[in-house]
């Protein structure tokens, strides 16, 4: 699972802790690790082109490099399926794609106004560079993600899910957690996700960044295009 910057990272990995048969990574250190290896494997042609190029002998090189550390992780216990929390791989979906054929991918986003107020105002711990950038970095960082995503959706097919949160969802923690596990648990704890009344509470806070967003509109306007259309919406 990758996406755009926002606390339900941090709830989403509480929840998918609570379910025993869930082998849960981490691994956005680990796949940049991957991609260095990548770059090392073919000559003469830059990242990410060189996806395209690599061989079976690669694949499997950077498959067991990944599975090395899941079983450091995770080795001698029983798990049923792998779910690897990365919001900031998404730029590395399509090396991941050739890697685990059989994986599925999901790109979740909150609302693209929060998202932004909750990474200036780091209110998600999001470890990520842009966490303390300015506004325009920001957007600049959701709007690549948006053409990234948008873009691989088209390549990826049903291998890929963009998911758009909704405000105030009472239903948000089951709904997530269904993307990866079925049936929902009924041990996972009950917590309310509720970090929309703490961003309008910091929006009182900084009064100048909705103004400030208002240079962005058109930005603001092609992100959401390119991440509107989605069936998998979650409401």
């Amino acid at each position: 699972a990758c996406g755009l910057p926002g606390p339900f990272w941090s709830l989403l990995d509480k929840w998918l802790s609570c379910e025993k048969i869930i082998a849960l990574m981490k691994s956005d250190e680990l796949i940049q690790q991957m991609v260095v290896r990548t770059q090392s494997m073919i000559e003469n042609t830059s990242y990410p082109g060189l996806v395209e190029h690599l061989n079976i002998d690669h694949l499997n090189e950077l498959r067991t490099f990944y599975l090395q550390n899941l079983s450091f992780c995770h080795g001698g216990l029983s798990k049923e399926r792998v779910v690897d929390l990365c919001p900031q791989s998404f730029k590395h979906l399509v090396l991941l794609a050739r890697v685990f054929p059989e994986a599925n991918f999901v790109a979740i986003q909150p609302p693209l106004e929060q998202s932004l107020f909750a990474s200036y105002a780091s209110l998600s711990g999001y470890s990520s560079s842009h966490a303390t950038a300015t506004l325009s970095e920001l957007v600049s960082y959701a709007y690549d993600y948006a053409s990234v995503v948008s873009t691989l959706n088209k390549f990826l097919g049903e291998r890929l899910q963009i998911i758009t949160l909704a405000q105030h969802n009472p239903l948000l923690e089951s709904n997530l957690i269904k993307l990866f596990i079925q049936p929902c648990s009924d041990s996972l704890p009950v917590e309310s996700f509720d970090y929309f009344e703490s961003i309008i509470m910091y929006k009182k806070h900084y009064p100048f960044l909705a103004e400030s967003l208002k240079e962005h509109n058109s930005e603001l306007r092609d992100i959401r295009l390119m991440l509107s259309p989605q069936k998998d919406r979650l409401t």
